[in-house]
């Protein structure tokens, strides 16, 4: 909150209508992010981690290095769960649209099952469990993405038809 109080004078308008979705959708997806894993991803990945070789094993966990593993997932997957908002960016830069996303679905989820592969606990279960929701997630741009580039569009088509209009009229008023 502190950062966006201190960040948000010194916006434009336009800047401003812009940022102010960006910094309530970020920590929100954070944090969705955070509490799909504490209830979803962790409980399977501990259980997985804990019960691997256990018939030839005695496996004492220690707090330090459960807790750090926890962190670190969370902190993974709630970054990761910014995806959404990084799509939404490069659109604006003009680098992708929803037409792309949806022609590339195939690549973005090998990308994204890459990722998950590469977050902690790499056992299987938690890789699919890390995987689902970012598909999804990715589903949810390509919707927001191609709504975006229909009103643009429109917009656009709008803007065109006024354009034309006042040159009609100009010349009428010649």
């Amino acid at each position: 909150f502190q950062a966006y109080a201190f960040i948000i004078p010194a916006l434009s308008e336009h800047e401003r209508k812009v940022a102010r979705p960006i910094m309530f959708a970020a920590p929100l997806l954070f944090v969705l992010g955070v509490v799909f894993t504490y209830l979803v991803v962790l409980p399977p990945a501990v259980q997985f981690l804990q019960g691997y070789n256990s018939d030839q094993f005695n496996a004492l966990v220690q707090a330090k290095p459960l807790y750090s593993f926890e962190v670190v997932t969370m902190g993974a997957i709630g970054l990761a769960f910014q995806m959404p908002i990084g799509l939404l960016g490069l659109r604006q830069l003009g680098i992708i649209n929803g037409s792309t996303l949806t022609r590339h679905w195939r690549y973005a989820t090998v990308i994204i099952a890459v990722i998950a592969a590469a977050m902690p606990g790499a056992d299987p279960v938690t890789t699919g469990l890390e995987t689902a929701p970012l598909v999804v997630l990715f589903i949810a741009s390509i919707f927001v993405l191609k709504y975006m580039d229909r009103r643009d569009a429109k917009h656009a088509a709008n803007e065109l038809t006024s354009m034309h209009w006042r040159d009609d009229h100009d010349d009428d008023e010649a």
